[in-house]
């Protein structure tokens, strides 16, 4: 199975949450360099799971935030059951997105 996580590094600890949209997002304390968080993405994962960690590859997504990340178990309704219950959900802030009209750039901060 495949799951497409968004990875913030450098993080107080590990934790597995959801965004608004229901998309997971993982925290992890490794910092992005050679490959670190991405190591420890995947052994955060083999530890929720209970896999072995070679059986969790990233597929895509390696120097980005979003990563593509495959999953090999033979009970995939268990897999989905115990990273729905591991991740909380965090609170989402409004604020200012920056848009694009004929060019220029546009906030809605001042407004």
């Amino acid at each position: 199975m495949f799951v497409r996580i968004k990875v913030k590094p450098n993080a107080k600890g590990n934790q597995l949450s959801t965004d608004g949209d229901g998309n997971l997002v993982l925290k992890v304390k490794a910092p992005p360099i050679d490959g670190e968080a991405n190591e420890e993405v995947i052994r955060f994962l083999s530890e929720i799971l209970k896999i072995p960690k070679s059986k969790i590859a990233i597929v895509s997504g390696h120097t980005s935030h979003f990563k593509k990340v495959s999953i090999e178990t033979p009970d995939e309704a268990r897999a989905i059951m115990l990273l729905s219950e591991t991740s909380k959900p965090i609170a989402t802030r409004a604020r200012a997105i920056p848009a694009r009209f004929e060019g220029e750039s546009f906030s809605l901060k001042n407004r």
